[in-house]
Order: C-alpha cells, then sequence, then structure tokens
C-alpha cells in the first residue's frame, strides 16, 4: 500500500517528461494525491482506535 504513491508519481514523471502535462498527467496526479490523503486519514483512525486515551484531546479551562 506504501508504495502505491510512488508508482503512480514515477508513472506521471515519466508520462510528463515524454508529452507534458496532458490529461492523464493530471487525473495521474490528482489520483496519487487523493491517495496519500486516504492513507493518512486511515492511519488516523487507526492511531485513535488504538489509543488508550482520547486522540485530539485538548485540555479544557479549569473551573475556578
Amino acid at each position: 500500500m506504501l508504495l502505491v504513491p510512488i508508482a503512480i508519481l514515477r508513472k506521471i514523471g515519466k508520462e510528463f517528461g515524454e508529452g507534458g502535462a496532458d490529461l492523464d498527467v493530471v487525473l495521474g496526479a490528482l489520483c496519487a494525491y487523493l491517495y496519500i490523503g486516504t492513507y493518512f486519514a486511515f492511519l488516523y483512525g487507526v492511531m485513535a482506535h488504538l489509543s488508550m486515551s482520547p486522540f485530539f484531546a485538548q485540555p479544557g479551562r479549569t473551573a475556578s
């Protein structure tokens, strides 16, 4: 799973070097961008699920 964006970006680089930025290159870059975002969302979800304490907890003000 970690190598998929690398493979996509290598293919984009090859295509861009050969013919410039056409529709396939732009869509490939969009695909890689969305895949990387989805991977990090999944990673943070797993970390939040496995954590014993709240993952995004921020301390609030104490009542005085």
